[in-house]
């Protein structure tokens, strides 16, 4: 049977937890932003072309 981890090692396993999903949050932001702003780009490159072909 395996042991489980002791009071230190449960600890450090959180904190890794802790930290991997901070930096989760932080790709995510700055994917989200990316995003918003390559959709406002194309929103505008279609807007335009609807006003050159009216």
């Amino acid at each position: 049977m395996n042991q489980l981890p002791n009071e230190k090692e449960l600890a450090e396993l959180v904190e890794i937890a802790r930290i991997a999903a901070e930096k989760a949050k932080i790709m995510y932001e700055t994917a989200d932003n990316i995003a918003t702003k390559w959709e406002k780009k194309l929103a505008e490159k279609q807007t335009e072309k609807e006003k050159q072909g009216a």
